[in-house]
């Protein structure tokens, strides 16, 4: 994208001053490597996006209750090694959109 513009994949022309802007889409998978490379002048330079290794489930969460009377824990056991929390929150009694 050049000065705000749209973003294109075809030949453009960049001139002193203005400024750019590259969109990459990165891997579906993990832990990949995914290139885009801008040329300006006869001069490249590439930008490459990591995808982050595969998440950790945890097994266990902790938080401090809602009334703020102590800590609730929740456990999962059983389900193999990809059974787990990826996101894990306690909603609250009240002023939370979820």
């Amino acid at each position: 994208m050049i000065n705000g513009g749209t973003y294109v994949s075809a030949t453009g022309t960049v001139t002193n001053g203005q400024t750019f802007t590259v969109l990459q889409t990165a891997s579906g998978n993990y832990r990949a490597i995914s290139t885009a490379t801008l040329t300006i002048g006869g001069v490249s330079g590439a930008f490459d996006a990591t995808t982050l290794a595969v998440p950790v489930a945890a097994t266990s969460f902790t938080a401090p209750s809602a009334t703020g009377s102590g800590s609730i824990t929740a456990s999962l056991t059983g389900g193999g090694a990809g059974c787990g929390y990826v996101i894990s929150r306690y909603i609250p009694l009240s002023g939370h959109a979820a």
